[in-house]
């Protein structure tokens, strides 16, 4: 089951990445600053949320004297309550915001709400011009030019076995879609869907308005085959959907969320995360030890698709298992 549902979740990320270089943790009193990740020449820092500030307390500390004591106001807390927002850091100044506040003996951390951005799908792909495998042409010889029988097409195809019945069996299962969202009307998803929330508008409509989401939902559960984008791996699953990004990302914020959502999900056996960044965030790691080793439920991110040999963040977390 473990590796059927791999290929199920694996199948909706485009990426492409090597190896990182990690700087090693450094301790200060019993607290440990979370190491970056390096990504490498001409790879920027990961845009942030304006103004925003993600804070975990130690217990017994009051939110509102610790926002009060940096110039701060509380914002949203975190479904299990282990971490919440700080609005009112002057534009341009959250990372050391951030540092001032996680100096502060009450706080566990401190971290710029950083925004992720969704795996980009390349437009080239071989499926977006030749779904099914019917446009082919001889490249040499006599026919150079001329139409392959579509029988041998079918065999050539680069999704050969993409075909009908293809993961029939298996078991009824839930996985989680952290993503764009997902067009909730599309006939690839007839029955399959169970909208959770969209935690960037914080409402309950997780429409996909950028059209990320359900590409990478048709990958994973797409009734059809041989039509891009939506050709899916497993017919047997259902998608437990959930929004986080929207015009100006994804913030972690949302994706935390969105991760502690869909782990607390009745059914849930993996989620799929078709974003990234930069920075390692401490929220993030926290989320996905408490999906993996609370819930026992896999989360699957994507290295990136940047070509720059980095993985990127939430990947780079070892509890998240990380596809290229």
């Amino acid at each position: 089951m473990r590796t059927r549902l791999l290929a199920v979740v694996g199948a909706a990320l485009v990426v492409s990445a090597c190896s990182d270089t990690i700087s090693q943790p450094v301790e200060v009193d019993d607290a440990v600053l979370v190491p970056m990740y390096s990504q490498g020449r001409g790879v920027g820092q990961d845009e942030v949320m304006p103004g925003e500030v993600i804070v975990g307390l130690r217990d017994m500390a009051e939110a509102e004297a610790v926002a009060r004591g940096h110039g701060l106001a509380v914002g949203q807390r975190g479904l299990r309550g282990d971490w919440l927002v700080m609005r009112g850091a002057p534009l341009g100044t959250e990372r050391g915001k951030a540092a001032e506040v996680a100096r502060d003996s009450r706080v566990r951390y401190a971290e710029p709400n950083y925004l992720r951005q969704t795996t980009a799908i390349d437009g080239r792909l071989w499926a977006f011009y030749n779904p099914g495998g019917l446009n082919m042409n001889y490249t040499k010889g006599r026919n150079s030019g001329k139409p392959i029988g579509s029988s041998y097409a079918s065999i050539a195809d680069a999704d050969e076995d993409n075909i009908e019945g293809y993961a029939a069996g298996g078991s009824d299962v839930v996985i989680g879609s952290i993503d764009t969202g997902v067009d909730m009307d599309h006939p690839e998803f007839a029955g399959r869907l169970l909208p959770g929330r969209d935690w960037y508008n914080r409402d309950d409509d997780p429409s996909d308005d950028e059209g990320h989401g359900s590409h990478t939902t048709g990958t994973m559960a797409g009734s059809s085959v041989g039509v891009a984008g939506v050709s899916g791996a497993g017919p047997h699953v259902k998608v437990y959907v959930q929004k986080v990004c929207g015009r100006r990302g994804c913030p972690t914020s949302a994706i935390v969320d969105a991760i502690t959502a869909a782990a607390n999900q009745p059914s849930m056996v993996a989620m799929n995360l078709s974003l990234g960044g930069s920075s390692e965030s401490q929220a993030e790691k926290d989320a996905i030890a408490y999906a993996v080793n609370t819930k026992g439920v896999l989360v699957i991110a994507s290295a990136g698709n940047g070509g720059n040999g980095t993985v990127s963040c939430p990947a780079c977390d070892p509890n998240a298992i990380s596809v290229a």
